[in-house]
């Protein structure tokens, strides 16, 4: 069978992981990033047959690019090209043969350039799986993962380089250049966090037949910078996993949620959880379930905002949902009513490199960057601002990574920076709270900042939690974070202004919140089925009922459920071997309310029989389906007794007998009756007219077949019909008499009258006779076939009928051989 683990079913309509997940730190500390004093967007590129890197500064207002000087910058080595950047955005980094190739980057300018020596390697095996450079800005780590085939656990090697900025170079660590550790699976994919907090692996571990989702986490630690200890090796339990079937995994540019899909071994689905930007913890976690067992899921995309999530079969247009929190912080997932996504749209939008500070997505083309907004309540990507650039020839840009905004001027005193400068809240329903969006507050002074406070203004319909109250002062270079949610309660737009009030200049920091409120959606009934699998436990006998199953019916909706009359019913391609014992549904269903279908497995055939229930009804998705698996044991086995033979070989003219039992199934009492094939020419096979079995006691009965001998008449044909029995024979003899007859006629008429043609009657009535024609005589008896020697297959075919039933079984055949000598 086929791996579903290869790169192209990790992919949908998005490039590459390294583009979209190795983005510029979000929450690293702001004094890190000093130097960078615009908010910049890097692009990988060729020219001339060369891989270059072009830099653009940000519009993070409207989108629009602009190309710095003397963009792009060629490099030197071949086949390496940038993917990642230091928190302090001193240099970016990429997988290059063995190890990590090194830029340096200005954060003034937006200049690439690659250092001497480039690229560094510690261990060799191949061009990383991942590179990363961790929060605190001192190492930067490179994961490589031996491939293998499922099930067999593959292998991964874990490089540590430390930034020397002295000598701009990657140098390992005395005593800790390369941990190498297997995984708990097979390596299907891995993402690394934005935040420079983590790396995470998927893996497909296996659970008795099933693969089994697993996953484990590389965490650096927020003083050191070192990896976390974890078992085995460096690399530990995390935040996803357990789901039958996985497929892939992403992570939005925020770096605040990561999306599984998986197959399923019944039904598909996709996984959506939050994690924190301070130290990439689980927040909340949630599954959607398609209630069907398409194959492969797309991997989910997530818009810039990370609020609309896109997932979906492989060869259909993708499906749009809402992400929501309720209240106690669990995430909601709700399909959009503009789901799915249009054909006429293009979906290459959805997968561009996100901008984490700004809902735009960068979508590159020839001598183009195209900066895509997302309509929050369509989940559509909206009218592009597009970028052009003079060259010639037109290079094809593929945006990379980008920057956050700049900071400021590091001053001898507290200084606040806070990002982003506005939170935009999509489309929520009254009644409901939205998912929370993270305000980075971070000290870029060289003096503590302290936060008096922290408010809302109007309160009520924003809320915030934060962890800057907590401890308010912070140090230089570090950051605390707020995280704000929209609660409306009236349909239509709110605004409120978080200010933020502190001991630096400037102070209060005010960050904009807009949001929009829908109505709920009218009353409507919906349907939860339990179990949504139906496995009846054990086997059962061909010919006998299992005991009852319950499916538990539950209008989940708020409104009543209809169910359509003879609306519950069995379909599939074994549905005869299934029946609905009980059924106590009534036509119409209250909100909240439940009912039951009983299900009896009786079936008519061995091994997996299967089929499904299907409920139609008034609600959405009508109809609902329950998938029905039952195993079945034979009602009876055929085969020889201990020291009997299968084969026989005898003569022609002779019989040959065998000796079989039936040994019914538990449970069973019936009749077998058999049919026989495969007996050559002038062979007959005798099988019993029926064959009564009960209790697992093994019934005996003997199957023979006669041949017929060599002492048998032959039949006619060339050779063995006389030559006066040939119809050419008396045909000819016929005209012979016929024309003298006539010859005498015509002689004798005058004398005689007719004597010609008396003689000729008199002459065909012997000729007939000797022909054989007419009645009696032993000519009329078929003749005996011979049976030709050889070795031919006989085939008994048994069936079997229940006591007190007319159903028939069918049971497997027995193949017995049968020589002629």
């Amino acid at each position: 069978m086929p791996t579903p683990y290869s790169s192209g079913r990790l992919r949908r309509y998005f490039f590459p992981w390294a583009p979209l997940l190795l983005l510029a730190g979000l929450a690293a500390p702001a004094a890190l990033r000093a130097q960078t004093q615009q908010p910049f967007l890097v692009a990988n590129t060729q020219v001339n047959g060369s891989n270059a890197v072009a830099t653009f500064t940000r519009d993070d207002a409207n989108g629009t690019l602009t190309e710095v000087a003397n963009s792009p910058f060629v490099l030197t080595t071949p086949n390496c090209s940038p993917s990642a950047i230091d928190p302090k955005a001193r240099y970016l980094f990429g997988a290059c043969g063995d190890g990590v190739s090194l830029y340096s980057f200005s954060g003034s300018t937006g200049a690439v350039a690659e250092v001497a020596n480039s690229p560094f390697a510690v261990s060799t095996g191949g061009v990383p799986d991942a590179v990363i450079a961790e929060a605190t800005g001192q190492y930067v780590y490179s994961l490589r993962i031996t491939h293998t085939i499922f099930p067999a656990p593959s292998t991964a090697t874990l490089d540590t380089f430390q930034i020397d900025t002295t000598n701009n170079v990657l140098a390992p660590v005395p005593g800790q250049p390369s941990q190498t550790f297997t995984l708990a699976g097979t390596f299907l994919n891995v993402i690394t966090d934005p935040n420079h907090h983590f790396i995470q692996i998927l893996l497909a571990d296996v659970n008795g037949a099933i693969s089994i989702a697993d996953s484990c986490g590389i965490y650096f630690d927020s003083q050191s910078g070192l990896p976390k200890p974890g078992s085995p090796g460096v690399c530990s339990a995390m935040v996803v996993g357990g789901e039958s079937y996985p497929l892939g995994i992403s992570i939005n540019g925020k770096g605040t949620l990561i999306g599984e899909a998986v197959e399923g071994q019944y039904i598909s689905s996709f996984t959506v959880t939050a994690i924190s930007p301070v130290d990439g913890s689980q927040v909340a976690f949630c599954n959607f379930d398609f209630n069907s067992a398409f194959q492969h899921p797309s991997v989910p995309l997530f818009d810039p905002t990370g609020q609309i999530v896109y997932s979906g079969p492989m060869s259909a247009p993708l499906r749009i949902f809402g992400l929501q929190t309720l209240q106690g912080g669990t995430l909601h997932i709700s399909e959009l009513a503009s789901s799915p996504l249009p054909s006429s749209i293009d979906p290459a939008p959805l997968s561009g490199l996100a901008n984490p500070v700004a809902d735009f997505s960068y979508v590159g083309g020839n001598n183009t960057i195209s900066a895509y907004p997302i309509d929050l309540s369509t989940g559509y990507p909206g009218v592009p601002v597009i970028s052009s650039f003079p060259h010639t020839p037109a290079l094809s840009f593929e945006p990379t990574l980008v920057t956050l905004p700049p900071p400021g001027q590091t001053v001898s005193a507290p200084a606040a920076s806070v990002t982003p400068s506005g939170l935009t809240f999509g489309p929520t329903t009254t009644g409901q709270v939205s998912a929370p969006q993270t305000i980075s507050v971070n000290s870029t002074g060289n003096q503590a900042l302290t936060i008096s406070s922290i408010a809302l203004s109007p309160a009520g319909i924003f809320s915030e939690s934060d962890t800057c109250m907590a401890n308010p002062v912070l140090a230089p270079g570090t950051f605390c974070t707020i995280s704000v949610i929209y609660s409306p309660t009236l349909v239509g737009t709110d605004q409120a202004t978080l200010v933020i009030s502190d001991n630096a200049a400037g102070s209060a920091q005010n960050v904009a919140l807009s949001g929009s409120a829908v109505a709920p959606p009218p009353p409507a009934p919906a349907v939860t089925l339990i179990p949504g699998t139906l496995n009846f436990p054990g086997t059962t006998t061909q010919g006998t009922s299992s005991a009852s199953q319950p499916v538990m019916i539950t209008n989940s909706g708020n409104a009543a459920l209809t169910i359509n009359a003879g609306g519950i019913s069995l379909s599939g391609v074994n549905s005869n071997d299934f029946s609905i014992s009980s059924n106590n549904c009534p036509g119409s269903l209250a909100a909240n309310a439940s009912c039951g279908v009983n299900i009896i497995f009786s079936p008519l055939a061995a091994g997996v029989r299967t089929t499904s229930l299907m409920i139609a009804d008034n609600a959405g998705n009508s109809p609902q389906s329950v998938t029905i698996n039952g195993t079945a044991m034979a009602a009876a086995i055929i085969a020889p007794p201990s020291g009997s033979a299968i084969s026989a070989s005898v003569s022609a003219g002779q019989m040959a007998q065998y000796n079989l039992q039936a040994t019914p199934g538990t449970g069973f009492n019936g009749v077998l009756t058999f049919t026989c094939s495969g007996a050559p020419t002038g062979a007959r096979c005798n099988v019993p007219q029926s064959l009564s079995v009960s209790n697992g006691a093994a019934a005996p009965f003997t199957v023979s077949v006669s041949t017929s001998g060599s002492a048998a008449f032959l039949p006619p044909g060339p050779g063995n019909v006389p030559a006066h029995g040939r119809p050419e024979f008396f045909i000819l003899a016929l005209l012979a008499v016929l024309l003298f007859a006539a010859a005498i006629e015509k002689q004798q008429s005058t004398l005689r009258p007719a004597f010609g043609w008396r003689i000729a009657l008199a002459s065909a009535s012997i000729l007939l006779a000797l022909s054989g024609c007419g009645g009696g005589g032993s000519s009329t008896t078929p003749p005996t076939i011979i049976t030709p020697t050889g070795i031919y297959t006989i085939v008994v075919t048994p069936s079997a009928t229940a006591t007190g039933s007319t159903r028939a079984l069918v049971l497997a055949p027995i193949q017995l051989s049968l020589t002629v000598k």
